[in-house]
């Protein structure tokens, strides 16, 4: 799509070095407002069905609804003061973590969940590994550069909460490439992914810095693509002492379960000493039946049930 035909809904004031609302624009300051990409002065379209900024035709800006997209969240981060951070769910730690677990968790439920009861006793235990929670952010950094072992590598927005660094990464449809993924978990810092698809399936090119500040704020879009090792592990093996108080509130009902399970197998063994007791009588009916349906038949006699 040409530069010229997108609508961004918010430009940058070279003035104040703020963001405006499409919907805030004034004769006073329309002559301050640019793309922030290209520091090319927009358009202002406000009579329009939707009002928006865009670039004058034959506009070389190298930018597009990605990038855009990409700056204005970095900018808005600027402005809000807290974060709702998402649960750490089992499907967001690495394949051989979740491995480990799945391991441990086998082994506590065959020691101490009846075998048919462990496919219902494991479905409904929670799948995530902590709560989300609201955590006021201290500071914030954008575009700010980091050493791996493997290369420094540049990280979008990076938030201080509770006096630690906790890397950001927002992303409209490509999520951190592998190689950036790597150096970042070599650096070792928290690592959150936020898609913005959502946002933008929700009001197209409608929305004003506000929403765009309460989507970042809220648990939408968010999830974890790296904790550190040891957060894991705490979180491991406090997951493994709930399935264990789980176990221990469930206790009556295996005890029910196993109570009756052992009563079914005394009347299993009870027909099966009856069985074999009659066995040889049933055998002994069938012989007398069958040759007494062979004598009516000799003597012409029908019973009523072979009419």
């Amino acid at each position: 799509m040409s530069r010229h035909y997108i609508k961004y809904p918010i430009a940058y004031n070279i003035e104040t070095k703020g963001l405006v609302n499409i919907s805030d624009v004034t004769s006073e300051n329309k002559k301050d407002l640019i793309c922030f990409e290209c520091k090319e002065h927009f358009n202002c379209i406000l009579n329009h069905d939707t009002p928006h900024f865009r670039h004058k035709p034959g506009s070389n800006c190298p930018g597009n609804v990605e990038s855009y997209l990409h700056w204005l969240t970095k900018e808005c981060f600027k402005l809000i003061k807290e974060i709702e951070l998402p649960e750490i769910f089992i499907s967001n730690l690495s394949q051989a973590d979740q491995k480990e677990l799945k391991n441990e968790i086998d082994v506590i439920l065959e020691q101490n969940v009846p075998d048919n009861l462990i496919f219902d006793f494991r479905k409904n235990l929670k799948k995530s590994l902590s709560k989300s929670g609201k955590y006021q952010i201290q500071k914030v950094n954008t575009e700010e550069q980091f050493k791996s072992e493997i290369g420094t590598v540049q990280v979008d927005v990076v938030a201080m909460i509770n006096d630690k660094n906790l890397f950001i990464e927002p992303h409209y449809t490509n999520p951190i490439h592998p190689e950036k993924l790597k150096k970042l978990e070599l650096i070792g810092t928290p690592t959150l992914s936020i898609t913005l698809l959502p946002f933008i399936q929700k009001f197209n090119s409608k929305y004003t810095v506000n929403d765009l500040c309460n989507y970042l704020v809220s648990n939408a879009g968010k999830y974890w693509t790296f904790n550190k090792k040891e957060t894991v592990q705490k979180l491991i093996r406090n997951y493994l002492k709930y399935i264990k108080v789980e176990i221990s509130k469930n206790q009556e009902h295996f005890n029910i379960h196993l109570a009756k399970i052992e009563k079914l197998r005394e009347l299993e063994n009870e027909v099966k000493v009856l069985q074999k007791k009659i066995s040889p009588t049933e055998k002994k009916i069938w012989q007398l039946r069958k040759e007494m349906q062979d004598l009516k038949k000799e003597m012409g006699i029908i019973d009523y049930y072979d009419i």
